[in-house]
């Protein structure tokens, strides 16, 4: 498919892209009440398939699913000032590709994946103004690619690990739910694999669900990663 324009999925629209490829120098743009499905392997090859990428608007979804690698080149971003899905599939990202998340816009985990860049092609990059949350997975969503954090990161379940560069902003807030004693099922974590200084940033954590906690509980939230807390 070749997309020489901005293709616009308006109120009540339906996308579901299950295989193939995505050419041209046109963006998807996702409206208020519109929805795109990536389901298959978009940019599947060694040459860029995605010239454009998708702006997701203020109202639109953005759902990522299936068990098939999602593969972004140098050329592709996606843009979200809505709401985004990640529902299952790994993303492999190379140099240049880039997932930016803006301001009042939610991207929200619900699967225990990877990020990851390409094997010749390098690795892209995640920039969050926005919130990004994981609110469903009890395992491990791991982050092999750049991640800069300017807004929020809400840990719910399971763990978000950092293992490439990432950059937390003197903007960035780590909230953390607690709604049980056990980690992953009642509340999430982090870990990231080289230290830094949460003193420098707003780290906070909040009860849910009506959780009362024992006293003198201690809940492991941050794993490792700091330089002293």
């Amino acid at each position: 498919l070749t997309v020489a324009l901005g293709t616009v999925i308006g109120v009540g629209g339906l996308v579901e892209w299950a295989a193939g490829t995505v050419d041209g120098p046109g963006r998807w743009e996702v409206h208020a009440g519109g929805v795109f499905t990536w389901a298959g392997e978009m940019s599947p090859g060694f040459e860029p398939s995605i010239y454009g990428g998708i702006t997701v608007l203020s109202g639109g979804v953005l759902n990522v699913v299936g068990d098939t690698y999602k593969v972004m080149w140098g050329s592709c971003s996606v843009t979200n000032r809505g709401r985004i899905n990640w529902l299952g599939a790994d993303i492999a990202m190379a140099a240049g590709a880039m997932i930016v998340n803006e301001a009042g816009g939610v991207l929200d985990v619900q699967c225990d994946r990877s990020v990851n860049g390409t094997q010749i092609h390098g690795t892209g990059e995640w920039i969050n103004h926005g919130t990004l949350l994981k609110t469903a997975g009890t395992g491990a969503t791991t982050f092999n690619a750049a991640l800069s954090n300017f807004g929020t990161i809400l840990f719910e379940k399971g763990s978000i690990h950092f293992n490439d560069q990432y950059y937390l902003q003197p903007s960035s807030t780590l909230r953390f739910k607690l709604g049980g004693t056990q980690p992953g099922t009642d509340f999430g974590q982090a870990y990231f694999a080289r230290p830094w200084d949460p003193t420098n940033h707003v780290v906070s954590a909040e009860v849910s669900g009506g959780f009362l906690p024992p006293a003198g509980t201690q809940f492991l939230v941050i794993c490792k990663g700091l330089a002293h807390i």
